[in-house]
């Protein structure tokens, strides 16, 4: 897991897709006491779309997934579509 190795707060999966879009959600949290509590630990599913100018794609993965990286909304907003 990702999330225990890097010590991070947000993972994501990207692979290439028809459409560019993120589906995001929180894990729940590792409680003894509240096992339907969420975490702030977040992991996304990402597609984007793909181009057929190599460069062009590469620009549109760093946009998107640099503006991913540094939001801080809530994964509660899940299809959130960039």
């Amino acid at each position: 897991m990702y999330l225990k190795y890097y010590g991070a707060k947000k993972v994501a999966l990207v692979y290439p897709g028809s459409e560019t879009r993120n589906q995001s959600g929180l894990y729940y949290a590792q409680s003894c006491n509240n096992i339907n509590e969420l975490s702030d630990e977040e992991c996304s599913v990402i597609s984007i779309s793909v181009d057929n100018k190599v460069k062009n794609w590469q620009k549109e993965i760093s946009f998107h997934l640099y503006n991913w990286a540094e939001s801080k909304e809530s994964a509660n907003n899940d299809d959130e579509e960039y």
